[in-house]
């Protein structure tokens, strides 16, 4: 039942996100907050549990059930920063816009290739023989 109210809790996230609307959040970190606490505790059962066998495959279930939990734990605290923002109306908040920096390695790769070529030309040109 949790994970069908995370589930329709993130269709709201990704559209406060995209449309800048913060009151569409909070379900989101509700949800995914008792989330990580149910995970959390049956994680916790598991190694505790003295029927538990580990075997190769309860280890791998085990190591992939503690990854998922570290990054839901990153996603909630990243979103959470967000709405925090939102909340204290700062105009700058990161949205999923594109933002490329002139001085960066990709907006070199932008330049023309017919462009690159004439400046190798023009190098090579000028460069003194030995």
């Amino acid at each position: 039942v949790v994970f069908s109210i995370v589930l329709f809790a993130c269709f709201l996230l990704v559209v406060g996100i995209c449309k800048s609307l913060p009151h569409l959040l909070p379900p989101w970190l509700i949800s995914t907050f008792i989330s990580i606490i149910l995970e959390s505790f049956y994680f916790i059962v598991f190694i505790i549990d003295k029927k538990t066998s580990f075997s190769p495959v309860a280890a791998f279930v085990l190591s992939m059930e503690f990854i998922i939990l570290i990054i839901q734990v990153y996603s909630f605290i990243s979103i959470y920063s967000m709405y925090r923002e939102y909340k204290e109306g700062r105009e700058n908040v990161t949205t999923l816009q594109p933002v490329v920096e002139d001085s960066s390695e990709i907006a070199s790769a932008r330049v023309s290739s017919s462009y690159r070529k004439s400046i190798k030309r023009t190098i090579f040109k000028n460069k003194p023989e030995p």
